[in-house]
């Protein structure tokens, strides 16, 4: 039909221009509670305020017993390996496509943990961060490389959106699967 044409076409310049430059950033939501490293906890927490699109990570203490989920995609424009960082006080995890690339768990002071992610197409893929601070402190960062980049970025500029790109999905449109 026309419609299932004019979204598959819709869904092609997506993919091809990136979805990202049309929705940057990740949707952002604080938590009451501590997460306590587990993720299925953000499924039944209590949320503390609206969601809000965001397109930096840079927190610092808001008190105690408090946790943030920012998710949306990860829409690479390149392939190769990116290079993704958390500082926490305490718990912080990033998680790709549900896989884990970047622990830095656990209660803890300020610490930097990173870790590389390869892109081996330009599909855009679900992320999520978690954080949590139990008490004492905190601080919460994100910041990451592009294959071609020789210096951190902490802004989501054409590589996080809060809508994905998946062409496969949008192409099936018209059986609602």
């Amino acid at each position: 039909s026309l419609l299932n044409n004019l979204i598959y076409l819709q869904c092609l310049s997506i993919q091809f221009f990136g979805v990202a430059w049309e929705s940057p950033g990740l949707v952002e939501q604080k938590y009451d509670g501590y997460y306590d490293d587990d993720f299925t906890f953000f499924g039944t927490a209590t949320p503390n305020g609206d969601s809000v699109t965001v397109t930096s990570i840079q927190k610092g203490d808001e008190g105690n017993n408090y946790s943030y989920l920012w998710s949306g995609y990860f829409c690479p424009p390149l392939l190769g390996d990116y290079e993704f960082e958390t500082r926490s006080d305490d718990a912080s995890f990033l998680v790709i496509n549900d896989q884990i690339v970047v622990d830095n768990g656990g209660l803890h002071g300020a610490q930097t943990v990173s870790s590389t992610f390869q892109a081996i197409n330009t599909d855009c893929l679900p992320i999520e961060i978690y954080f949590g601070e139990i008490a004492s402190g905190a601080v919460m960062e994100f910041r990451f490389k592009k294959p071609q980049d020789s210096g951190w970025s902490t802004v989501f500029d054409s590589i996080f959106s809060t809508i994905g790109g998946n062409h496969n999905f949008m192409l099936h449109s018209d059986t609602g699967k």
